[in-house]
């Protein structure tokens, strides 16, 4: 198994007296100077940074814009000591110009979700709920909710936490395996979790194993499919969920993941040519990590695009994701260049997000080393101080040049009514489109039905349509009229949605006979 490298700036190298650089030596606007995008009509800006944010690995946003920004400060070798921060902006001009502590002395945090109110957070052993009742800025409730993750290498723990279009939470393992179960729950009771991603019920009343076996980074596509890292392979996609094989016990093939990037990986970083501990050459994948599929509205011309990051090289790399049958091929996008590419060493994109404006938002780590020093000869770890740059972090944001200042004023839909959060489902910010769905869902309020019945039969995009069917059954709403009207939907994307949906409704023989005129879609993936 591939690990991490140590990457030395070009020169004579002492292990034993290695001369760093000074966090002074780079402050945000070097680095924005460093910075190239390779698309023109874009621009790069820092909303965050340090005193406010320091070690990010993780942002999110709750559903009145509020940003929390995941803090790995106890990176690498603890004490353990992780932070997640509140940030607001008060008067929605782009910039967040209030930060709380909403937690502390959490065990290497990496991910957060808005739910209930509150913020999941992964930790291993543990997700925890966290929840500010008193309007601080600063969480009160303190509880674990799922417990028993691996406690492997920081870099390889449970991550990447998102709301699935079919309403259960996902999440990548990391790697690092475990045997789960809800704290209140008997040892005995525990869910063996080797070699697989998860996802869990947001009341924590299911937990499954599925497949995956991620690192840092897992997503979705408007169209429910899932996507998965791993450090020198920068995209993978679930074709086919594992329970439909291991489910015949005959069956040997149990492989429902494919490697969709395209064969030639090689990367073009513009950092300092720079000295390895192993063979690997630094135009090639060796720390892609944050992968996610753009969906926003703010930078149209890359909607449905799979970006990445390489931490380790100081660039994110852009993908376009071609159907092939019931699958896809990931091709490079922008000829013999990255998407955006750093001069400055410093710059460690770990992670990125679709943000509530619609922009493409890029988690700067900003220190001297990402690399973990288990992965480094144990003779020339002593060498390297791990922390250079701990006081350091950027949150910065991938916009068009021609923004309109209104693309910052974000609706809080805390306040919504649900009727208003129906007609959210058909956002043109997918952001928008999953709080809606997660809000009503939670609510359990089905005085909506009628109106989503409407929205999955007649709302103007595939997206809005889909999100209304996943609601109604998230709701317990979700007749077999309505879906006997979607298994004809003119989009396929719908279709293949509603036959998803008509697992459990293989009883009624109207629904079996339009599932077998479904084997005969002109559309693969249906």
């Amino acid at each position: 198994m591939k690990k991490y490298v140590l990457l030395l700036v070009c020169g004579a190298v002492s292990f034993t007296a290695l001369a760093q650089d000074s966090p002074a030596d780079h402050p945000v606007d070097k680095v924005l100077s460093a910075l190239r995008l390779a698309d023109p009509s874009l621009t790069i800006e820092c909303v965050a940074s340090e005193p406010d944010v320091i070690d990010p690995v993780a942002v999110t946003w709750d559903e009145d814009g509020r940003m929390y920004v995941v803090e790995m400060r106890d990176y690498p070798m603890g004490p353990a000591g992780g932070t997640v921060r509140r940030l607001t902006d008060e008067d929605q001009d782009g910039k967040y110009e209030n930060a709380t502590v909403f937690a502390d002395n959490l065990p290497f945090p990496n991910s957060a979700l808005a739910y209930n109110g509150g913020l999941l957070v992964t930790a291993a052993p543990d997700i925890w709920f966290l929840k500010d009742n008193d309007g601080d800025g600063v969480a009160e409730e303190r509880r674990v909710v799922l417990t028993g993750f691996g406690e492997g290498n920081q870099q390889l723990r449970i991550n990447s936490l998102f709301w699935g279009l079919d309403n259960w939470i996902y999440a990548a393992n990391g790697r690092s395996d475990g045997a789960v179960r809800r704290p209140e729950d008997a040892p005995e009771s525990t869910i063996p979790m080797r070699l697989h991603d998860l996802r869990f019920k947001p009341d924590m009343s299911a937990i499954e194993p599925i497949a995956g076996f991620s690192q840092f980074g897992i997503c979705q596509d408007d169209w429910g499919n899932r996507f998965l890292s791993w450090n020198t392979v920068p995209i993978r996609q679930v074709v086919l969920e594992e329970k439909y094989l291991t489910r015949n016990p005959h069956l040997t093939e149990t492989t429902t993941e494919e490697k969709i990037a395209e064969k030639d990986l090689r990367i073009f970083p513009i950092v300092p040519k720079q000295q390895r501990f192993n063979t690997e050459v630094i135009d090639s994948w060796n720390a892609s990590c944050g992968l996610t599929i753009y969906r926003g509205d703010g930078l149209s011309a890359y909607a449905g695009n799979a970006f990445v990051c390489e931490s380790v090289t100081s660039l994110v790399h852009r993908m376009v994701l071609e159907p092939r049958g019931p699958t896809f091929v990931a091709k490079r996008a922008d000829e013999g260049v990255e998407f955006l590419a750093s001069t400055d060493l410093w710059f460690k994109a770990v992670n990125l997000a679709t943000g509530p404006d619609g922009a493409l938002y890029v988690v700067d780590f900003a220190r001297e080393w990402v690399e973990h020093p288990d992965f480094v000869p144990q003779d020339m770890r002593a060498a390297v101080n791990w922390r250079n740059g701990d006081t350091l972090g950027r949150i910065w944001r991938i916009r068009p040049k021609d923004w309109s200042a209104e693309k910052y004023r974000i609706q809080k839909l805390s306040g919504v009514a649900s009727p208003e959060l129906v007609h959210s489902l058909n956002h043109p910010n997918a952001w928008y489109r999953t709080q809606a769905q997660r809000l009503l869902v939670s609510r359990k309020d089905t005085s909506v039905v009628a109106a989503l019945k409407v929205a999955a039969r007649a709302a103007s995009t595939p997206q809005g349509r889909i999100h209304a069917l996943w609601t109604l059954d998230g709701l317990d709403a979700l007749n077999d009229a309505a879906l006997l009207e979607s298994l004809k939907d003119s989009d396929a994307k719908v279709r293949r949605q509603a036959v998803l949906l008509s697992e459990s409704r293989a009883s009624n023989p109207k629904v079996v006979i339009a599932l077998a005129k479904r084997s005969a879609d002109t559309d693969a993936a249906v």
